[in-house]
């Protein structure tokens, strides 16, 4: 049965997403916005963030971007991100965001799915990007977040000479226009690039701005990475609420410490219908929900009902009070004779092992059972042995979610840069044995 929030209606915003920052921002002044705290911390003000994304959006305009075209953003989290990020929207330009540490093949085959026009790409990346360039007819301009003898760089797109080129008259629709082209993780197959208009970004902002009460004196921190989905909100987030955003390429825990101590830092963290305290797949419906994937109209029929509610692929409940609750991912759930084991719960029993320093649990196939639990685990000391954490688990978890598929020690949990657990390559070491 559909649950309904019992929080009040959120007043939706008809601008784009350009148009619904700058406003925000734009008497913001010397405030600081932005600081990268992996170079010391080198920062941003407010009014430099408005004026170079404004004159990064002239430049474009004047190198022929127009309203509807996608430009990639391949970049690790820097200053000058948002400024491209906003200098593309604001010309009614689509971001694709793309991970500077993919190869070749990896960013060809995104792109081959958005088709880009023009590409913002770091330094480091130049060769990678070069060679994609080669391989792909879309591709007509690239720009340089660093240095670079051979192309234009950032610093010479955002001077004060192209704020009369900025574009004042592209009409937007808010709802039906792409704003960012995201890409799914990939966990089951290859990634599908995600259409978000500005009116699903902006809606998921003022829904959480007015849930989650905070101030714009606040300071947050994020080692996540902007091309990904949790790097890119948080900074919609701090823009958006005039907060001070302090970024890091890598997660380091004394880093993370040291800025804390030094920034001040806050902390963030079968189709039926159920009722309440019933566990199932939870499904979505709001402004904020996708439009589809870009080019595959079976995976968004897939995904989103006829009705606009999508399939979150995230397992939940909701309980007498109202709160939903996730306790995992439907597509990572092992099937074990005709019931559901969680991998998540099993590496949250395990990880509660004294001797054990990480852990990551998939399924595997067996021709009696279905699949069978096995558990990749990094020990803490050289004594741990398999009978030890199989011991533990039998004495926190029911019979059906053993370690039936075994257990095998490794030294390191392959992890994406955001820290998910990468079952894909678990499960390619699972089948090399």
């Amino acid at each position: 049965m559909p649950f309904r929030s019992h929080l009040p209606d959120v007043q939706l915003s008809e601008k784009s997403l350009s148009e619904f920052i700058f406003h925000q921002i734009k008497d913001l002044g010397d405030k600081i916005a932005l600081v990268d705290n992996s170079i010391g911390g080198k920062s941003l003000t407010f009014k430099q963030v408005y004026d170079q994304s404004r004159n990064c959006a002239g430049y474009l305009r004047e190198a022929g971007l127009d309203k509807g075209d996608v430009v990639g953003l391949c970049s690790p989290s820097s200053l000058e991100f948002p400024v491209a990020m906003l200098g593309i929207l604001a010309c009614g330009g689509v971001v694709t965001p793309c991970n500077p540490a993919y190869s070749v093949e990896e960013i060809l085959q995104q792109f081959q799915i958005s088709k880009p026009k023009m590409v913002f790409v770091y330094e480091d990346c130049l060769n990678t990007m070069k060679e994609v360039q080669r391989k792909t007819d879309s591709l007509e301009k690239m720009f340089i977040i660093g240095e670079s003898n051979e192309f234009i760089t950032m610093s010479e797109m955002i001077g004060d000479e192209y704020s009369e080129d900025f574009p004042k008259y592209i009409s937007i629709n808010s709802d039906k226009d792409v704003a960012i082209l995201p890409y799914s993780s990939g966990t089951t197959g290859l990634p599908k690039s995600v259409m978000l208009s500005h009116r699903n970004i902006t809606s998921s902002f003022l829904i959480f701005r007015d849930s989650v009460h905070h101030g714009n004196s606040d300071i947050l921190y994020s080692d996540r990475p902007m091309y990904h989905a949790g790097g890119f909100w948080g900074l919609i987030r701090s823009l958006s609420m005039g907060q001070k955003l302090v970024l890091e390429k890598e997660f380091d825990t004394e880093t993370m410490l040291r800025a804390i101590e030094k920034y001040k830092i806050i902390d963030l963290l079968t189709g039926k219908e159920l009722s309440e305290n019933k566990t199932g797949e939870i499904l979505a419906q709001g402004p904020q929900v996708m439009k589809g994937y870009m080019g595959n109209p079976d995976a968004t029929a897939r995904t989103i009902t006829k009705d606009g509610w999508i399939h979150t692929g995230d397992i939940g409940y909701v309980d007498n009070d109202g709160i939903l609750y996730i306790i995992d991912r439907l597509k990572e759930v092992i099937k074990y004779k005709s019931l559901q084991v969680s991998p998540a719960e099993l590496e949250s029993a395990i990880l509660k092992h004294p001797k054990v320093m990480d852990v990551g649990v998939i399924g595997i196939p067996d021709t009696y059972a279905g699949e069978l639990p096995k558990a990749f685990v990094v020990k803490k000391v050289d004594n741990l042995t398999k009978d030890d954490v199989n011991a533990f688990v039998k004495s926190e978890l029911a019979d059906y979610k053993q370690l039936r598929g075994g257990i095998e020690f490794v030294k390191k949990i392959p992890k994406s840069a955001t820290g998910k657990i990468q079952r894909i390559e678990l499960k390619k070491m699972a089948g090399n044995k």
